[in-house]
């Protein structure tokens, strides 16, 4: 099924265009999951097309940037999913503001990878049993310490997708 999503990024990441955004997507579409987090959510594109490929699935969406947060409501309304979408500021996992909405069966993070290496003990902690996480906006050359990372907090790689230079992991906690 197709989805139709309008985004003004503005100041915020976030366009669609990048192959990173395309591939969190592409993964995203096989998943039927209620709790989802996409952090560092810049113009929130990803929340957005959760919210509407995932029609039960209640969205929380977290940015440290102000205008990545004022974005992602305005695109949330635009879109007519507000409703199911939270808006939140964080500092990635740092204050674990995102914690008492845990746990999340579904985790987007389309962010760099020394990001998403520094990230991988808190993600694990915010995770459902069996829960599944998308990386995405990773560099091949960068997947094996990616993985790493996620190896010894517990994930399992179940499948790649890559488009040119970029790459997209879906892991699953065990």
């Amino acid at each position: 099924m197709q989805h139709t999503i309008t985004i003004e990024a503005g100041a915020a990441f976030g366009s669609g265009g990048h192959p990173s955004t395309s591939l969190a997507l592409g993964l995203m579409g096989e998943l039927r999951f209620r709790n989802v987090l996409d952090m560092g959510c810049g113009s929130g594109i990803l929340a957005v097309a959760a919210a509407k490929m995932l029609p039960d699935a209640q969205v929380l969406a977290a940015d440290l940037s102000a205008e990545a947060v004022a974005a992602t409501r305005r695109n949330a309304e635009q879109n007519g999913v507000a409703e199911r979408i939270r808006v939140i500021r964080a500092d990635g996992f740092k204050r674990l503001n995102v914690s008492p909405h845990a746990p999340f069966d579904l985790v987007i993070c389309n962010v760099l990878a020394e990001s998403a290496i520094a990230w991988a003990q808190d993600v694990a902690k915010i995770m459902a049993s069996g829960g599944r996480l998308i990386l995405s906006g990773l560099l091949v050359w960068q997947a094996d310490a990616v993985r790493e990372a996620y190896r010894i907090a517990g994930f399992k790689e179940i499948k790649d997708m890559r488009a040119g230079d970029w790459l997209a992991l879906l892991l699953q906690t065990d």
